[in-house]
């Protein structure tokens, strides 16, 4: 089994380390990247499968076909790469999201059918244990109404590492991704209506939604003071709390710390893929996370998209652009606008934002 793997960031890595020791002895990996090629290399070095791993520039990507492919490249580039893969007609596995639009959606969609290309989008939190275990707990209960907060730091120390917030996607094409999957596993449901999307104060985004008789409410945000990750059932009667995983789960009586059992979720995600690799696109079982099943989760987030920039441009353009308030409008609105034009800020440091802020000076005159 010969497997690509696209792009040069931390995701890619994580896919790279993840899928090497699920391969067989005749297993290959290719991956490809034209950025950061030296410390991918060195970082390569270290791997104890790294025999298996071939590091490769993106002009040889279609001088050979391959079993399967792993998008992890830049969100934005996400479907343009699908539009060239499919055609080969093997498996693909495409990071979230797996392109920006509706019309986008349908488009591939086609184009997958046409060449019996089987795709899926990574979604990885559906195979959590923790999530399957609240969901367990639910199944007897009349789900009124469920709030999700998916909030994170500017940058954050995790694990050693330095974790800095993609500001580069849209946040409705990122965290609210992360919350429709964690509707779509609890309430067994793709189709969820949108209502309205706020911006409030410090960074923080409010989403509200619904779902047959359930309301939902997101909070949304990359500039809060710790990562939360939380899911609140009927006003808090169940609580399950993954912020630091995998967690726990509080009901009004009891707190129950989880534990993870099984595989990872990125590993049961990747070995779902492989099944489909190693039957030659021909597995018809259900996958929950085949773009077929989840395209509404597109149209979701799209929608999200398009009220948040409604709310934020008039309040960007009303307000001075040296106002700290301001920080999180302008990277929340220019930041997935500038890097699809080739610009690419660095909104973590005081230069960097500076030469930001003079780039959309620059930008709105044009």
């Amino acid at each position: 089994m010969h497997i690509a793997i696209l792009g040069g960031g931390r995701w890619a890595k994580t896919h790279v380390a993840i899928l090497a020791p699920l391969l067989s002895a005749t297993g290959k990996i290719d991956w490809f990247t034209d950025y950061n090629q030296d410390n991918n290399q060195a970082w390569l070095d270290a791997l104890p499968d790294k025999e298996i791993i071939s590091l490769r520039a993106y002009t040889n990507l279609h001088t050979r076909s391959y079993d399967g492919y792993i998008i992890a490249t830049a969100s934005h580039t996400h479907a343009d790469y699908l539009r060239q893969l499919i055609p080969h007609g093997s498996p693909i596995l495409c990071e979230k999201p797996f392109c920006y639009s509706n019309a986008e959606v349908r488009a591939i969609l086609a184009l997958s059918k046409e060449h019996h290309c089987p795709v899926s989008m990574n979604i990885e939190f559906i195979y959590a244990s923790y999530l399957q275990d609240f969901k367990k707990m639910l199944e007897k209960i009349d789900i009124r109404n469920i709030r999700i907060d998916w909030q994170d730091p500017l940058s954050e120390n995790r694990n050693g590492e330095i974790k800095k917030s993609d500001v580069y996607t849209p946040i409705a094409f990122d965290q609210s991704v992360h919350c429709w999957s964690l509707l779509y596993t609890l309430l067994e449901s793709s189709d969820f209506v949108l209502t309205d999307t706020v911006y409030e104060e410090k960074g923080e985004i409010t989403v509200k939604a619904h779902n047959n008789k359930t309301n939902i409410t997101l909070t949304l945000n990359r500039f809060a003071d710790r990562r939360i990750r939380r899911i609140s059932v009927n006003d808090d009667y169940a609580i399950l709390d993954f912020s630091t995983e995998p967690g726990c789960i509080t009901t009004k009586t009891s707190t129950i710390q989880n534990h993870w059992y099984g595989k990872s979720p990125m590993t049961q995600a990747i070995l779902r893929f492989l099944h489909t690799v190693s039957t030659q696109g021909k597995y018809y079982a259900p996958d929950p996370t085949a773009i077929e099943n989840i395209a509404s989760c597109i149209t979701f987030c799209e929608n999200i998209h398009i009220l948040l920039a409604a709310h934020l441009r008039p309040f960007i353009k009303n307000t001075c652009l040296l106002t700290s308030d301001i920080k999180s409008s302008l990277i929340y609105y220019y930041c997935p606008i500038f890097v699809q034009k080739g610009y690419r800020p660095d909104v973590f440091s005081a230069s960097g934002y500076q030469a930001f802020l003079n780039h959309i000076k620059t930008f709105e005159q044009k």
